[in-house]
């Protein structure tokens, strides 16, 4: 399938993401959890959920660590890897071409879960970095 052609516009912001996420596969949230899994904050895109759209999804406040369904962000190399998981979301939530339901996203015939948006990240992180990490860095 392809990613759309607006998605190469995205620009790295180092303000926004932080280590030790959640990545919510299921419903495409970045989550702060506590030391027992408690959720402090959950970031859908861009969009920080109000208290009541964190109790609608998760019920207590609380998501067990599962591996089949929660991928943790926890060191400096997937600080660029959370940004962009939040640029694709925030991307194809709101895009008007995109149908956003509970679990992921349609366009006409297509439909991706977040899952799956997730699932196709490694190739794009490993350009995203080149381009968010090493030239800003880079020593000439």
């Amino acid at each position: 399938m392809g990613y759309p052609e607006q998605i190469r516009e995205f620009e790295y912001d180092p303000s926004f993401p932080i280590r030790g996420l959640w990545f919510d596969s299921l419903y495409g949230n970045l989550i702060k959890v506590d030391a027992y899994g408690n959720i402090l904050v959950c970031v859908h895109g861009f969009e920080f959920l109000k208290p009541s759209q964190v109790y609608e999804l998760y019920s207590n406040k609380f998501l067990q660590l599962d591996e089949s369904r929660v991928y943790v962000l926890n060191t400096l190399f997937n600080l660029p890897e959370t940004y962009l998981i939040a640029c694709l979301i925030n991307f194809f939530t709101n895009s008007p071409e995109y149908t956003s339901h509970k679990t992921g996203v349609r366009c006409g015939n297509l439909s991706m879960s977040f899952k799956s948006i997730f699932q196709v990240r490694p190739s794009s992180v490993l350009s995203f970095k080149s381009i968010f990490l090493v030239r800003p860095y880079s020593v000439v």
